[in-house]
């Protein structure tokens, strides 16, 4: 196996649907049409039929089959009090977002929102203290950095989910909390990173998911980071593609989302 037939081969079953099978130049011996790639459910298998060259590989690259990160996630749960939100906060969080978000408390001097973070299965693993996002918020903010800061009280990727009943037939990847309510009011699953990376950690769990296409829809600055992203993992899932967004999914219309995103719901 040649770094060659590695890269030639992922580029190869990037595009292409599972079970099928493609034939190309030959990027090691140059033979014309001797190289078959083919993807299947774990991975691509590729090889070169010209008997002087030795290009043969394969590479697992199922999202399932992926082994953990060496290190677990740092417990650090969020252990003091906290309040309901108050009218005030349903009233700003509708105006400025358009939806009232589920769960959402604040942290027992006003000062932050309490964001949940979600398993798959909708069970709280961890808070995020959020800054407010204006200044016109109901929550005094404490002025200090950093503006967000993520408590876990249980082992698992720091990533939060907001399915639709049914399963995710689709799973759009973005990098913030209200973005993934958005989607979820939008009538589409979401799968918030709480940041703009993937590791083997999170990725496992997308997968274990089973969605049929993975849309990677990061913030109006991030395009450039979506397209590595799906680079490296796009074949970790049955069809990755990328959204590039004019704005953050949080500050569009809930009803425009589905457009934007390319999605019928």
């Amino acid at each position: 196996m040649s770094e060659l037939g590695y890269l030639e081969a992922s580029l190869a079953a990037s595009q292409m649907p599972l079970n099928e099978t493609v034939y190309r130049d030959c990027p090691s011996c140059g033979g014309k049409k001797k190289f078959s790639v083919t993807r299947t459910a774990h991975g691509v298998l590729w090889n070169c039929f010209k008997l002087s060259c030795r290009e043969k590989g394969s590479d697992i690259v199922s999202g399932e089959l992926l082994p953990p990160n060496r290190k677990s996630t740092k417990i650090k749960p969020y252990t003091r009090p906290y309040l309901p939100m108050t009218i005030l906060d349903q009233e700003y969080f509708d105006e400025r977002f358009g939806h009232v978000p589920m769960d959402v408390k604040l942290t027992e001097d006003s000062a932050r929102y309490l964001l949940p973070v979600y398993t798959p299965n909708q069970y709280i693993r961890g808070w995020v203290a959020r800054e407010p996002w204006d200044d016109w918020a109901p929550v005094s903010g404490t002025g200090r950095q950093p503006k967000a800061v993520l408590y876990m009280h249980a082992e698992g990727p720091t990533q939060s989910w907001y399915h639709m009943f049914g399963g995710p037939r689709i799973v759009v990847l973005v990098e913030d909390q209200m973005s993934g309510y958005a989607v979820q009011q939008a009538g589409i699953s979401a799968c918030a990173l709480m940041g703009t990376n993937l590791d083997n950690d999170k990725v496992r769990e997308i997968a274990q998911e089973h969605p049929k296409e993975v849309i990677i829809a990061l913030d109006a600055d991030a395009t450039d980071q979506a397209f590595k992203l799906a680079r490296k993992w796009g074949l970790a899932f049955p069809k990755t593609r990328v959204a590039i967004l004019k704005r953050d999914l949080k500050d569009e219309r809930i009803e425009d989302i589905p457009q934007i995103l390319g999605v019928a719901v």
